[in-house]
């Protein structure tokens, strides 16, 4: 695949990560209900809102990770002549124009709010455990982990592209 593709895959992927994400966790769910290879039925013995307390503590952690991320870019920004395109004289003056910061730090403050969702609905979750059934904690405790991996591995490719800028 050609760098171009890459990049078009990538532009697409960063404008419509919450579409994405909620089709993800939708066609996990499925699979998880109709599908009889992926209906994991957990033993009586997994202490599953056990792993969803740790999944709530994962996301709120991660969601201040990128916060402190999203941070040192601004405070990279600040350093950086606020150029248009066609005049910056370096990667990082390019990746920090105007339009390209605005996205980067839009795919930055949507992994952050996608994050707080997912904590507080596996939190509401959590304190109703004792309501649901373990399948459907189970379907719940993947998504989860779904949505916390997809944010996570956003955010990451984000700040890898960045770093590789400054070689």
């Amino acid at each position: 695949m050609n760098q171009i593709n890459r990049e078009k895959i990538l532009d697409f992927y960063l404008s419509n990560s919450y579409v994405i994400d909620i089709f993800i966790v939708v066609c996990l769910w499925l699979i998880n209900s109709y599908c009889a290879i992926f209906n994991l039925n957990p033993s009586p013995k997994l202490d599953l809102t056990g792993l969803i307390s740790s999944i709530i503590s994962t996301s709120i952690s991660l969601a201040g990770f990128i916060l402190a991320a999203l941070t040192i870019i601004a405070a990279l920004k600040a350093n950086i002549a606020n150029k248009s395109p066609e005049t910056a004289k370096n990667p990082l003056e390019l990746f920090f124009s105007k339009a390209n910061y605005s996205q980067l730090t839009t795919v930055f403050k949507e992994s952050i709010i996608e994050l707080v969702i997912v904590t507080f609905g596996l939190y509401i979750i959590w304190l109703l455990s004792t309501d649901f059934s373990c399948s459907f904690l189970f379907k719940v405790l993947i998504c989860g982990i779904a949505v916390v991996f997809l944010s996570v591995f956003r955010t990451l490719l984000v700040l890898f592209t960045i770093m590789s800028l400054e070689k």
